[in-house]
């Protein structure tokens, strides 16, 4: 058996089944996620990019009843991605788990960000540029950051870019409540595909084998 971590990079909140765009599935070295898990697998960590079909219209519980069969140990390093990011911090926090790393890229978060940014947001999803099935959206983001996580993982770091405001907050929330690594990257925006100049990224595999 490999004496290498084991790694799990948990996706976000797609708009709808994307199950037929292959470039935008998690395994796909066209983006970030599959380009981190070939370089890691050549490393020779065992990383899995589970694919959350119907993730779009289910709470949390739907997104645990399908986590909750990976291997989750103490050796083990969370990446999340957006919502695959808050869906850490919110599992974490629920289960007392013990983990190798916590990374954050972009996380989302509701609960503590400011009037400001989330009048923001509700108005964006006002005007159909919100998720499909928000009453599962909010129900998933409802939750408060337990900041005794920090205590039982071993180091935690997030990502941001030039997001939007409310996801930049989100992600400096985190950041202080976890007593996390904040890495800022200029240009990046919600690090999708179509915001970034290539799938390699490099910043996030030294955070992960360092």
């Amino acid at each position: 058996m490999s004496s290498k971590s084991n790694v799990i990079m948990l996706h976000g909140w797609t708009n709808g089944d994307i199950s037929n765009i292959p470039e935008f599935l998690p395994d796909s070295e066209s983006n970030w996620m599959g380009w981190t898990k070939h370089e890691l697998e050549q490393l020779g960590y065992q990383v899995n990019n589970p694919f959350l079909r119907d993730g779009y219209k289910s709470d949390y519980e739907g997104w645990k009843k399908e986590i909750e069969n990976l291997e989750i140990g103490e050796n083990t390093i969370l990446v999340g991605w957006s919502s695959g990011g808050a869906f850490w911090v919110r599992w974490l926090g629920e289960t007392k788990q013990k983990i190798k790393k916590l990374i954050l890229v972009a996380p989302s978060k509701v609960v503590g960000n400011s009037k400001e940014v989330l009048d923001d947001l509700w108005k964006m999803q006002a005007n159909g540029e919100g998720p499909e099935y928000k009453k599962e959206w909010d129900s998933f983001h409802d939750f408060k950051c337990d900041v005794t996580i920090k205590d039982r993982v071993g180091a935690i770091a997030v990502f941001v870019s030039n997001d939007a405001p409310w996801l930049v907050e989100a992600a400096h929330i985190y950041a202080r409540e976890l007593d996390a690594e904040l890495v800022e990257i200029p240009s990046q925006g919600h690090f999708a595909k179509n915001t970034r100049p290539s799938p390699e990224f490099p910043e996030l595999l030294e955070v992960i084998v360092r």
